[in-house]
């Protein structure tokens, strides 16, 4: 696996995670994140790892892989808290192994 493609994948996963940490649906935290911190930080990962993907991939293809990666993101997310509660941290490294298992198929 590429480096910069890890970096990538990693910072899109910690955006997503503050993004979700945000919700009032969210059942993580006791009381949401602050809206006004982590979706800058959602906005500033999407467009860093979009960016460091752009080194392999065309602009449009990385964009929209970005895309995808944030919705299998949330998806894993809500599936794993779903089954099993989690603290903050343990979710983190949860959705680095999820992390590890999509690039190492292809993805």
């Amino acid at each position: 696996m590429n480096i910069v493609l890890f970096l990538s994948l990693l910072t899109l996963w910690t955006g997503s995670l503050a993004a979700y940490l945000s919700s009032n649906k969210q059942q993580v935290l006791v009381n949401p994140a602050a809206k006004v911190v982590t979706w800058p930080v959602f906005i500033i990962s999407f467009v860093v790892s979009s960016y460091l993907l752009m080194g392999t991939y065309s602009p449009t293809a990385s964009i929209l892989l970005c895309l995808s990666l944030v919705m299998l993101f949330w998806i894993s997310v809500v599936l794993t808290l779903g089954h099993i509660k989690l603290k903050v941290a343990h979710l983190y490294c949860h959705g680095l192994i999820i992390l590890l298992f999509i690039s190492l198929l292809g993805a």
